[in-house]
């Protein structure tokens, strides 16, 4: 979703910039209360790791991106040619050798986007408002085919997440996209208009791995004319999830739980939970996922993770009577603070800069060590502010930013299972809202991997380390950054990662983690 809210570090200010809630409204009257860095040159802490004890199986589905098909039309698309449907070889050029694992078409637009006036040949497009400030209409080059190519080009094992726009798209429209996208055009699973054949057409020859069928977007969100009411919403979910199992049986669907709970606008009887609760006692049968939206710092991580996801997790086991169905954070980014008497636009450069990079660092993990969390979309690859990719104003030349290069880092320091890690030390206890400094312990076929992630400004971490078994350090990777507040530009990349290979074969036994900084360490086993 586009944001357009007001935040401090110390409290986030009452006054919306618009009178009905909306985009960017999400923590109008919120109080956020900012830690203290510290200001100790060193911080001790103690790890140890349990390899035995496995949390999940690692996967690279906790590491996917949300895509917009507003700035989309702006990034992927030859921008010399404004009729032209072929891909930026800018964009391709930029993202070569990326990984994109799980990509998500996301926002306020989803909602908006009809996906039928945006496939086949230029002049056979509509165009289409997708946001309310929107004066005009525009034909979205970047339709759906070129959204899968975008990606599939960069990275062939990429999968998807469609978000159904519930908005004013039908049923029937979402069953015939399931077909477009996933049906073989020798079967024509839906009788009539064979859609696969038009996808073979149209320059998509196999079907598309979506993942999950998202259920809408924030549809409990916005004016009162345009929230969806809880039993509105429930129904609409129970005829496209017919609709779509009509030509995939073995689709799979994540209906979204409340959008901003921190907010207190959610008008049920029950409070906020009462929404998920009621989807899970009349879809759980047929969802896998429930999807939710969480931003952080802004609200600390750990009092997210104990006041909604653990709740949302207890709500699902609760209901259902089992832990089958995963939570899916369809969006999570860094909100950037809003100073008094500056517009907000003053800060937007944090989401991206070394501070967004090391706070998303630290959710990653977090989530990461979760059971109940299975899959995540970071928002956004091509949406602003928390661009991954970004084109210069001034040039309309492309770059990169340190999010795309953090989440590479990530996505290539993957293994076999997540295991137990845990923590001794000051501002490393994962349930204090202190919490600066995070481990994930991931097992390989010869070794481990830990990722160390320090938010602190000045202090470094003397780690000790504990395993059942004994390491050796064969590499290590640091990214890091002059200043917190370092962010990469068309022409400055002060964001960089450092790789050290280290050969004496000795067991680790203690690292010291520099200052604002990941730290990825490859460890080989004795």
């Amino acid at each position: 979703m586009l944001k357009a809210t007001v935040c401090t570090g110390l409290i986030l200010a009452a006054g919306a910039e618009a009178a009905a809630l909306g985009p960017g409204d999400e923590y109008n009257g919120v109080k956020l209360k900012r830690n203290k860095d510290s200001a100790a040159i060193e911080l001790p802490v103690e790890v140890t790791v349990d390899e035995a004890n496995i949390i999940k199986p690692w996967s690279s589905l906790m590491l996917g991106y949300n895509h917009n098909w507003m700035n989309s039309n702006k990034v992927i698309t030859d921008q010399k040619e404004p009729k032209s449907l072929k891909l930026a070889e800018d964009y391709l050029k930029a993202v070569k050798g990326a990984k994109l694992p799980l990509n998500r078409m996301s926002g306020t637009c989803s909602q908006l986007f009809s996906w039928k006036k945006a496939i086949g040949p230029y002049d056979k497009r509509e165009p289409m408002k997708l946001a309310s400030w929107v004066k005009q209409g525009e034909i979205s080059r970047a339709g759906v085919v070129e959204w899968i190519q975008s990606c599939l080009l960069v990275d062939p094992n990429a999968k998807f997440i469609f978000t159904v726009n519930m908005r004013h798209d039908t049923a029937q429209d979402a069953a015939d996209l399931a077909e477009f996208l996933t049906g073989d055009p020798a079967e024509n699973p839906g009788g009539g208009f064979n859609w696969a054949a038009l996808r073979v057409k149209y320059g998509l020859k196999g079907p598309v791995k979506i993942q999950t069928w998202e259920l809408g977007n924030e549809l409990d969100w916005g004016s009162d004319e345009e929230q969806f009411s809880l039993e509105q919403y429930i129904d609409k979910c129970r005829e496209i999830i017919d609709a779509i199992k009509k030509v995939q049986p073995d689709a799979s669907f994540a209906p979204h739980a409340v959008t901003a709970p921190w907010s207190g606008k959610c008008k049920l009887p029950g409070g906020w939970r009462s929404w998920h609760n009621e989807v899970l006692k009349k879809l759980g049968k047929d969802i896998d996922y429930i999807a939710f939206h969480p931003y952080y710092h802004g609200l600390k991580i750990p009092g997210l993770e104990r006041n909604y996801i653990s709740k949302l997790s207890a709500d699902i086991k609760k209901v259902t009577g089992s832990d089958r169905i995963k939570i899916f954070i369809s969006e999570h980014a860094k909100w950037p603070p809003r100073w008094k008497d500056k517009p907000w636009r003053a800060s937007w450069y944090q989401t991206h800069a070394l501070v967004g990079c090391l706070d998303t660092a630290e959710f990653i993990s977090r989530m990461s060590n979760r059971k109940d969390v299975t899959m995540m979309t970071y928002h956004c690859f091509t949406g602003g502010p928390w661009n991954a990719i970004l084109r210069d104003k001034n040039t309309g030349e492309i770059y990169t930013t340190g999010i795309f290069d953090m989440f590479n880092l990530l996505c290539n320091s993957g293994g076999k299972n997540i295991v137990k890690s845990s923590v001794k030390g000051d501002r490393a206890v994962v349930n204090k809202d202190d919490l600066t400094f995070t481990v994930t312990a991931i097992t390989t076929d010869d070794g481990l991997i830990l990722i160390l992630n320090n938010r602190e400004p000045v202090s470094k971490r003397k780690m000790s380390c504990r395993f059942k078994g004994k390491y050796t350090l064969v590499q290590s990777e640091t990214l890091s950054a002059p200043d917190l507040h370092s962010y990469d530009t068309l022409k400055r990349k002060p964001i960089k990662t450092v790789t050290k290979k280290y050969s004496d074969g000795k067991p680790l036994e203690s690292y010291t983690v520099p200052a604002k900084s990941l730290v990825i360490l490859h460890l080989k086993k004795i």
